[in-house]
């Protein structure tokens, strides 16, 4: 998804997750009997060790749209756009977790692994080399046009710029050889001796490695977005056309293919929406696909199930226990969904408001087309018992529905600014507007406008809490709603939805987050630090410069202990006891193992991390220690010959 096309919400500050559900599949890599699949800005592991039946095993938000995918060993590496590099340790399919990021320069496409060294394309800023452990750089090397993919291989790396071609370089980046006869190339791969080349043109060139002359040139249709090698067949993915064989068959896909693998005889295919696709890559023939990913604009929660509002794939209604896709409700263009006394609401741009039957909740059964009067698009809806509540542009309009089969205007209001979002708390209608949050009674009267003044994307409200883009709103007394807290920006989102406690995090091609609201601080400055924690920062010098809220910054490291006053906060030490650390203490001997121990704080839980050879990296040896502060200890009972240690703090 194109990012100008994106509400910025705010960046998501990898924390514990509840699950995920995939968006766009988009790239892939193969690993043993674990598929790992970008869909959107989550990262899916899948089991493909039975091809008929995949089955999800883990996921992880990524801050980014996931642009490749490469698997060595223990370690992922995964591209994602303007948010960089990321690396993750997928040594437990199960529980996969972000290790390192690189904040590249340019935007993230295609990644090559040769021994310790990473080769990043990143788009207009060229060429990245990384350490592949450390994720640092090492050198980099200046395109006149986009890096769109590398490939290395040996003593050799081949650069494909998108207006330019192909270049060729040694181990020290001096360009060796080039061929520029490719316009628009999007994706390139090897199979050893010759490289393929996929461009915008629907062109497959095939070059040979060592002269950088042209083998061949076949037009495989527009688009061609990118291709695979397996013996002599050469697979491209062509979006909607599915998979091309050169000179052969189509292989037909539900979505839009759009990333290829091939590993041991079979081709696996990202087929955005179609989710993953598993072909025989020598009969051609399918064998299973795993199809639990979506488009995500809004989500309704109900009955253990999420219903999403998926655009022109209609409503998705998936099982909140496994994230498995139940089924399908055809609309011509879902916005917003919301679900009230058994029935599912769904905000239509082409149609209107659509009324479904939830008798059976993952087989609705449709009930009516109520098309709005004013000619602006329905683009939001919020519904409590009999009443519903849809937006059109700047009005509002209510509907009787306690026949939902022929839903009745009510009463109509009109704001001063653009309606982005709505939804329904006890009496009361909120709005979130370009001039912030609206407040009205349940017959469209103004009530209030709350104190967050600026313009909102989003508004959910679970009972009496309201979530205002990242702001928590008090409104326990309508007339005077206050900003009760200030949560740290978490994702690029187009909505958020509240239920039971848990943020459902609405990214469209992005596919969406399920994450538990973060801790409810006193932020009256809303940068992130609990009111408390700075206080004690201002009473603890009166004579210093630190005399209100507004002057303590999350960044700052007030007592010089190397950690900043909002990693104290996250760590629970004091921000004015430099004595006051979270660090590894002691790390002795004990039988065959070592005994690691480490300064903690009441009320958390940690991680130990351990490596045996820094360049494969760390792996999780036990998760979820509860704190027995002021000090933890854990033994290793057989930490070998050689073993370092690292503990994180779960969030």
């Amino acid at each position: 998804m194109k990012k100008e096309l994106w509400l910025f919400i705010g960046w998501f500050t990898l924390g514990a997750s509840y699950g995920n559900i995939g968006g766009f599949c988009a790239s892939l890599d193969v690993e043993g009997s674990n598929a790992y699949v970008g869909a959107g800005q989550i990262l899916l592991a899948i089991d493909v060790s039975d091809t008929a039946a995949p089955s999800l095993t883990d996921s992880i938000y990524l801050p980014g749209l996931i642009e490749d995918v490469l698997v060595d060993g223990t370690n992922l590496y995964a591209a994602c756009g303007d948010a960089g590099l990321h690396r993750v340790d997928v040594s437990s399919p199960g529980s996969m977790e972000l290790l390192d990021t690189f904040d590249s320069p340019g935007h993230a496409y295609g990644l090559a692994l040769n021994g310790s060294a990473l080769y990043l394309a990143d788009g207009v800023a060229g060429l990245q080399v990384l350490d592949a452990v450390s994720l640092s750089l090492t050198d980099s090397f200046f395109t006149n046009g986009p890096a769109m993919d590398v490939v290395a291989d040996g003593s050799s790396i081949y650069l494909l710029d998108h207006f330019n071609g192909v270049m060729a370089l040694d181990a020290s980046l001096n360009e060796t050889g080039s061929y520029g006869m490719i316009a628009f190339g999007n994706r390139m791969v090897s199979d050893g001796t010759t490289l393929y080349v996929a461009d915008c043109e629907g062109k497959i060139t095939q070059l040979d490695r060592i002269t950088m002359t042209l083998i061949t040139s076949e037009l495989a249709g527009i688009p061609s977005l990118t291709v695979a090698v397996s013996g002599s067949d050469v697979f491209v993915a062509r979006g909607d056309a599915g998979v091309q064989v050169l000179g052969g068959a189509v292989l037909a896909t539900p979505g839009r293919a759009s990333g290829l693998a091939v590993d041991d005889g079979k081709l696996y295919v990202a087929d955005g929406f179609g989710g993953l696709s598993i072909f025989d890559a020598f009969s051609k023939s399918p064998l299973g696909s795993f199809s639990a990913v979506a488009r995500s604009r809004a989500t309704a929660v109900a009955g253990g199930m999420v219903y999403m509002a998926s655009g022109n794939e209609g409503v998705k209604i998936f099982d909140l226990a496994d994230f498995s896709l139940l089924s399908s409700v055809t609309c011509s263009n879902a916005l917003d969904v919301a679900v009230t006394d058994g029935l599912l609401l769904v905000a239509d741009a082409f149609t209107g408001l659509e009324t479904f039957d939830l008798t059976s909740p993952v087989a609705p059964a449709h009930l009516n087309t109520y098309t709005s009067a004013s000619p602006a698009i329905v683009r939001c809806v919020g519904a409590a018992g009999s009443s519903a509540y849809i937006a059109t542009a700047y009005n509002v309009h209510k509907l009787d529905i306690s026949n939902p089969a022929s839903p009745v205007w009510v009463d109509s209001y009109t704001s001063s600014d653009y309606v982005f979002d709505l939804d329904v708390s006890g009496t009361n209608l909120l709005l979130s507007t370009a001039g912030g949050l609206e407040v009205l009674s349940e017959d469209l009267l103004p009530v209030a406008e709350t104190a967050v003044a600026s313009q909102i994307h989003s508004v959910s409200a679970d009972d009496e809490t309201v979530l205002a883009g990242w702001s928590l709103i008090d409104l326990s007394d309508p007339l005077t709603p206050v900003v009760s807290s200030n949560f740290p920006p978490l994702v690029r989102a187009l909505q958020l939805t509240l239920s039971g406690g848990t943020i459902y995090a609405s990214a469209d091609d992005g596919g969406t987050a399920i994450v538990p609201m973060p801790v409810i601080m006193n932020d009256s400055d809303g940068d992130g630090l609990d009111d408390s924690l700075e206080q004690l920062i201002i009473d603890f010098d009166p004579e210093d410069e630190f005399v209100d809220l507004d002057s303590v910054h999350p960044d700052d490291d007030f007592d010089g202990d190397g950690l900043s006053n909002l990693h104290e906060q996250l760590a629970g030490t004091s921000p004015v006891d430099p004595g006051s650390v979270f660090a590894i203490c002691g790390l002795v001997e004990e039988g065959t193992g070592h005994a690691i121990s480490w300064y903690s704080s009441a009320d958390h839980s940690y991680t130990v991390h351990k490596s045996t050879n820094l360049v494969e990296g760390f792996h999780v040896l036990q998760a979820d220690i509860p704190a027995t502060a002021p000090i933890n200890v854990f033994v290793d009972p057989d930490s070998g010959n050689c073993a370092m240690y690292m503990i994180t703090i779960n969030p």
